[in-house]
């Protein structure tokens, strides 16, 4: 008997954490925090910074250190020029 008190009561427990989800799911201030948790990690990931670093970052009471930033190449699409026709170019 135990045994389905203990099931009867954790289904009703896991019903519970189930609203309560879906109402913070809901909360605008839950999106916009999630928002910037995700916006952080981008950033963090691209300038190839861990969580550690950002707390030395903004821990206004640590003494200032040299700081360089890893930022990953930008890559940019670039075409060949074109050379000019001239008449001693052109194919006989």
């Amino acid at each position: 008997m135990t045994l389905l008190k203990d099931y009867h009561d954790t289904q009703k427990a896991l019903e519970q954490q189930l609203s309560l989800l879906a109402s913070l799911k809901k909360n605008s201030s839950l999106i916009k925090e999630l928002e910037f948790e995700k916006k952080i990690k981008a950033l963090m990931t691209r300038y190839r910074k861990t969580p550690k670093d950002l707390i030395t970052l903004f821990d206004t009471t640590a003494p200032l250190t040299n700081t360089t930033v890893h930022e990953r190449p930008v890559t940019y699409a670039t075409g060949a020029k074109r050379l000019k026709k001239t008449p001693e170019s052109k194919p006989q």
